[in-house]
């Protein structure tokens, strides 16, 4: 099990205005800055703030399923990442296979969009702040989105 800091700091996190329902996802890289400047976060390293361990050279696709399936949580939670008005975080799944992430609806694991998958560089040696994390982000909503076209 991991240390579950992504869990208590996103009920300390900073509270941002309510957000107009969108139809698409999309993501903001100044609140994940404002989230990691406010948490005091940025020297942290993103896999001892997630898996409370950031010592191993290699991790298991379980451990990164988690770094990532926390970090989308969070990234939501703050609004890093805004999802159409009718889903929520906990309605997306994450599968490692190394680098590669595959995201699918948690009720439809079966659904393919044009790209359910994004790659994930993100390392040990990472911090919160670093810009593979806010590169990782980005690339989210657009496969969020591409599996949200084909559940029509």
């Amino acid at each position: 099990m991991g240390s579950g800091k992504g869990k208590t700091r996103r009920a300390q996190a900073i509270k941002f205005d309510d957000l107009d329902a969108v139809a698409e996802a999309t993501s903001d890289r100044n609140k994940w800055s404002k989230f990691v400047e406010a948490g005091h976060l940025k020297g942290v390293k993103i896999y001892q703030y997630y898996l409370g361990d950031a010592s191993r050279k290699a991790y298991s696709d379980v451990a990164r399923e988690k770094l990532t399936r926390e970090l989308f949580i969070d990234a939501v939670a703050v609004g890093a990442l805004t999802l159409p008005a009718k889903y929520s975080a906990e309605d997306f799944a994450f599968r490692a296979s190394g680098q590669r992430i595959t995201i699918s609806l948690k009720n439809r694991p079966d659904l393919e969009g044009g790209s359910n998958f994004v790659f994930c560089p993100l390392a040990r040696s990472h911090t919160m702040a670093h810009e593979d994390v806010c590169w990782f982000l980005d690339r989210i909503p657009m496969t969020i989105n591409s599996i949200l076209r084909a559940d029509v």
